[in-house]
């Protein structure tokens, strides 16, 4: 049993980057449920054994199972419902896919004589465009995707397991993992909506499962762009910023010396973004800054939730309003309490937030929520790299 006095830990920091929305909340109501009740340590590895259970249908020990089942009571109703509904809402589409399907058929059977000789005109068509390989572009992005629209996120330090999960629960798929016993030793089965991804052997099942996820990630990067995240987080950094909207110093612009600015005008260019429209940024990409106690007008010693409150909704409001698409990074004077009504503001926001470091130097990462499709599709725009992401093709094509 847990000693009192000891529940004082933020149970935000606990959010991974890439965990979905709905994964997380699920997570934290387990967290803040029995937060009283175990140790720090000791709850987080049982947090993270419930949603293994409930999300991706791994199976423990018969008293595990017994204790997770307990724990889960009042927790896991609403979001099993909502699960319910979406696939009610699945079987639905299908079966009218089906039922038009069966439709169409039905109608070709029955018509005239006009109508066999126009649909012999356009199967004769149809038959030309297939034999020149004119293969439509919607059916060849089909064909080429078969587990789903998964776009896979890599961030330093991941394990197989985790990019894995991240990527299929991003798309809205459904992953999971079987293990068989064979004499002494395990064998992993991989599926993404009951489709067979990968499997592999080894002599325990975590190991089991880690070489399968290595099998799967190899097999999902043939058919799906990943995405990488560099990791450029400067936590030495004592960079400050008062507001978004600071007018850029002298000391940022581009000196009409510099080699780029002159051989730019060689070429024609007199100013302004670059594109047909001149629709490229003007300044320069800066050094990212990092926001602290003092850059937010604040005291070092005393400051009211209110004042906090205020002053981060201040700046994620014009965050938002703005084309800033670089992160928002706290620094790290920011206290547990802070960090936690710092997470709150960004969520009520609709942004994501993390942090990152050891428990008393935490730095607080705020960024926009950005579809992983349509981050692949601006990549694409800047030749695959900027000072955030790198973006790799598939191995396939």
């Amino acid at each position: 049993m847990k000693m009192s006095g000891e529940d004082d830990w933020d149970v935000e920091r606990y959010k991974t980057e890439h965990e979905c929305d709905e994964h997380w909340e699920l997570r934290r109501k387990f967290l803040l449920a029995h937060k009283d009740k175990f140790p720090e340590d000791e709850l987080v590895c049982l947090a993270q054994v419930f949603t293994n259970v409930e999300l991706l249908g791994c199976r423990y020990p018969k008293e595990t199972m017994q204790l997770i089942t307990e724990l889960a009571q009042n927790i896991v109703g609403e979001y099993r419902e909502k699960r319910k509904i979406k696939l009610q809402r699945k079987v639905v589409k299908a079966s009218d896919a089906a039922s038009s399907k069966v439709k169409g058929r039905i109608a070709s059977t029955t018509s005239s004589n006009t109508t066999k000789t126009s649909t012999q005109l356009q199967n004769t068509k149809l038959s030309h465009n297939l034999s020149s390989n004119k293969v439509p572009v919607k059916r060849r992005k089909l064909e080429e995707a078969p587990f789903g629209n998964i776009v896979i996120i890599e961030r330093v330090g991941d394990i197989p397991q985790n990019i894995l999960t991240n990527a299929v629960s991003m798309s809205g798929g459904n992953l999971e993992w079987k293990f068989d016993k064979i004499k002494d030793s395990y064998k992993c089965y991989i599926f993404i909506n009951s489709k067979l991804l990968a499997e592999a052997y080894s002599s325990n099942q975590k190991s089991a499962k880690k070489e399968a996820s290595i099998f799967g990630l190899h097999e999902l990067q043939k058919h799906y762009y990943t995405i990488k995240i560099k990791h450029n987080i400067n936590r030495n950094a004592n960079v400050t910023a008062t507001t978004m909207t600071k007018s850029t110093s002298k000391d940022d612009t581009i000196s009409d010396d510099n080699i780029g600015r002159k051989l730019m005008k060689l070429m024609g260019w007199t100013g302004g973004g670059l594109g047909k429209s001149q629709q490229g940024i003007v300044e320069p990409v800066m050094i990212q800054q990092q926001m602290s106690r003092e850059g937010l007008g604040l005291k070092q010693n005393s400051c009211s939730a209110k004042d906090l409150r205020n002053k981060c909704k201040d700046i994620m409001r014009k965050y938002l309003s703005g084309d800033m698409r670089n992160d928002l990074v706290f620094s790290v004077d920011f206290t547990s309490d802070e960090r936690a009504i710092i997470h709150q503001i960004a969520r009520q926001f609709g942004l994501r937030s993390h942090s990152y470091g050891p428990k008393n130097e935490r730095t607080l990462i705020v960024s926009r929520k950005i579809d992983p499709q349509d981050l692949v599709e601006e990549l694409k725009n800047f030749r695959g790299n900027t000072n955030k992401y790198q973006l790799i093709e598939p191995t396939g094509l």
